[in-house]
């Protein structure tokens, strides 16, 4: 998706808009951080809804398939009661497998978190970058440029280093139960 606010209609280019073109090109790539952190929270969300839709469709499944499951059980000229593996019990034993399995990936990957919070860094970027060309909000009260695009940077920065801790802490905490206990020990 293209940033309308840094093409201007007519053929001027202000400072600003110069500063920011050159902060998120030239000098340290952050457009194409941001589109990382867009496409990364696309891919994501699939995975996210991806495997919602698995972990339902097959939740779903493993009671209707139920139905078609034998009821009779018989027995031998011994006595002895004959029982065998249906296909329904297999199904069953596999769409509960898959269930768990996916269940099991969406929290140690935490698709949900992470798309999330590579969608509000993406847009908080678009955000940022737009305040500060057209000089609103915390960039009216800036005396000149130079002061601005100093605020422009600090905040850029703060956004990706807010969403790095929150990555790390999500993952931490996933892959580390007891951290999240040691936490709440804290608090108490």
């Amino acid at each position: 998706m293209p940033d309308n606010a840094t093409k201007p209609n007519d053929a001027r280019v202000s400072p600003r808009v110069q500063m920011a073109e050159d902060y998120f090109e030239k000098d340290f790539n952050l457009r194409g951080q941001r589109s990382w952190y867009s496409k990364h929270a696309s891919i994501n969300k699939q995975c996210y809804q991806w495997l919602g839709l698995a972990i339902i469709v097959a939740g779903a499944a493993m009671g209707i398939i139920q139905i078609w499951a034998p009821i009779e059980v018989g027995s031998d000229s011994d006595g002895k009661e004959i029982t065998s593996v249906h296909w329904t019990s297999i199904a069953a034993a596999l769409l509960g497998a898959l269930v768990v399995i996916s269940k099991g990936i969406e929290r140690i990957w935490d698709f949900d978190g992470t798309w999330l919070g590579y969608r509000k860094a993406s847009e908080a970027m678009k955000r940022e970058k737009r305040l500060f060309v057209n000089g609103a909000m915390v960039y009216e009260h800036c005396v000149n440029d130079h002061e601005a695009f100093l605020l422009f940077i600090k905040r850029v920065e703060g956004i990706i280093t807010e969403e790095q801790n929150n990555f790390m802490g999500n993952h931490e905490s996933n892959t580390n139960p007891s951290t999240e206990n040691n936490k709440k020990e804290d608090e108490e």
